[in-house]
């Protein structure tokens, strides 16, 4: 998936979601009891996000990172942690931060999708 694609994924998911993936301390975390997930929860499997909210598990650098998303670059995991930045800001009950998404479209050349946003 390139990132522009990832981008679409995570802010249509995460619209379409309304409210940040927070755990029972209400701290982010990549799914939560309700099926909510975080940007990076949002691209990978339920038992994924489950079992590395369980042990705090950080995907964006590193072997691991190429474990989860085969080829990518030291710039993809960047990139990831930046899409997750916006949804960890995001206090529930709040509106989308859509201001923090189109930040990262217009960082990285991409479109943000969704005109009503």
């Amino acid at each position: 998936m390139n990132r522009q694609a990832t981008l679409n994924k995570v802010v249509n998911s995460l619209r379409e979601q309304g409210r940040p993936a927070l755990g029972p301390d209400g701290e982010p975390v990549y799914i939560n009891n309700d099926g909510c997930r975080c940007s990076v929860g949002c691209l990978i499997t339920e038992e994924q996000a489950r079992r590395w909210d369980l042990d705090g598990t950080d995907i964006f650098y590193g072997s691991f990172l190429q474990k989860v998303f085969p080829g990518a670059s030291h710039q993809d995991g960047e990139f990831l942690r930046r899409l997750q930045q916006p949804h960890d800001k995001w206090v529930d009950g709040e509106p989308f931060p859509k201001e923090g998404f189109a930040k990262i479209a217009y960082r990285y050349g991409l479109v943000m999708p969704g005109a009503d946003l």
